[in-house]
């Protein structure tokens, strides 16, 4: 099989995207800070694997809840059953893609470890949207913005120790 990936594209919070732009003008690389911003991003996320209930998400059908309940011995969290997609989810876990560069940030999971991960994410004609890979709004685009705020503050001052 072919490696695919399932992503999400930050470009969609005007807020975010116009700190990013500052930050890029003012830094060449940007590695330490989306690092940190990766780091958070999947620590945002954590709390889909808590959840005791549908959550955010369409609730499963009657009859999916009995099988899997039958299958996995719980019916929630919605997006768990095996764990792969959870584990996927960690900056370390196998299926997960972080690539940082000095300009830009990747982060997705690979398909043929986590092949039914599109489904969750885009939906399909019998399974509704329930994406794992959002940007969320209010204190965590903060977080991110303020991040990248402190990192080129950061450089800015080791650069000015630096040529004294």
């Amino acid at each position: 099989m072919a490696l695919g990936f399932v992503s999400y594209s930050a470009d969609a919070d005007n807020s975010f995207k116009d700190a990013l732009t500052k930050a890029r003008a003012k830094s060449k690389d940007l590695r330490g800070a989306f690092s940190e911003i990766a780091r958070q991003f999947y620590k945002f996320r954590s709390s889909i694997w808590q959840q005791s209930g549908p959550g955010q998400y369409p609730d499963l059908s009657p009859k999916y809840k009995k099988q899997k309940k039958r299958s996995w011995g719980f019916i929630y969290p919605i997006l768990k059953a095996s764990g792969a997609l959870q584990n996927a989810m960690d900056i370390d876990g196998e299926g997960n893609i972080t690539e940082i560069g000095e300009q830009s940030a990747f982060l997705g999971v690979e398909e043929s470890v986590i092949p039914y991960a599109r489904f969750h994410q885009n939906g399909s004609s019998i399974h509704p949207v329930r994406k794992f890979l959002f940007f969320g709004e209010g204190n965590e685009v903060k977080v991110y913005k303020n991040i990248l705020k402190v990192w080129v503050i950061k450089q800015a001052k080791s650069s000015r120790a630096f040529n004294g």
